[in-house]
C-alpha cells in the first residue's frame, strides 16, 4: 500500500487533494500536515511514497522542507504546489530536482503527479 503526505496550511487544498487522489486510489494511506513543522513530525514516524509541498506556508516555506524531506525520505516522490510562478521559485525547485504542481489544482494536475 503506498503512502502519501499533504502539507498545505490551506485544509481546503488539502481536503482536495485528499479527495481527487482518494477517488483513484482508496486502498493509499494519505497523511496531512498544516507546516513543515507539522510534515517533519510526520516523517520521523513514519516514510511516505508521494510528498506534495505547498510553497507559501507559515513558518517555513516549502523550498527550504524539501531539503529535509528529501534527506529522511530520498526515494519518496515530492512535488512544490504553487501559485507563485516566479523564476526564483521555479529554479530552487530545478535546484531540488522536484517538479513543481502549478495552483489551482485539477484533477488531471494531482492524478499526471501521482499516476
Amino acid at each position: 500500500m503506498k503512502s502519501m503526505l499533504i502539507i498545505d496550511d490551506s485544509i481546503t487544498s488539502r481536503m482536495m487533494l485528499k479527495s481527487i487522489v482518494s477517488k483513484k486510489h482508496s486502498d493509499w494511506k494519505i497523511c496531512e500536515a498544516g507546516n513543515g513543522e507539522e510534515a517533519l513530525v510526520q516523517v520521523n514516524q513514519q516514510s511516505f511514497d508521494i510528498v506534495t509541498v505547498d510553497y507559501n506556508m507559515p513558518g517555513m516555506d516549502g523550498l527550504t522542507l524539501i531539503p529535509l524531506l528529501q534527506e529522511k525520505m530520498p526515494d519518496a516522490k515530492i512535488a512544490l504546489l504553487t501559485a507563485n510562478i516566479q523564476d526564483y521559485i521555479q529554479q530552487g525547485a530545478d535546484d531540488l530536482g522536484i517538479p513543481i504542481i502549478h495552483k489551482p489544482i485539477t484533477p488531471a494536475k494531482v492524478l499526471d503527479y501521482v499516476g
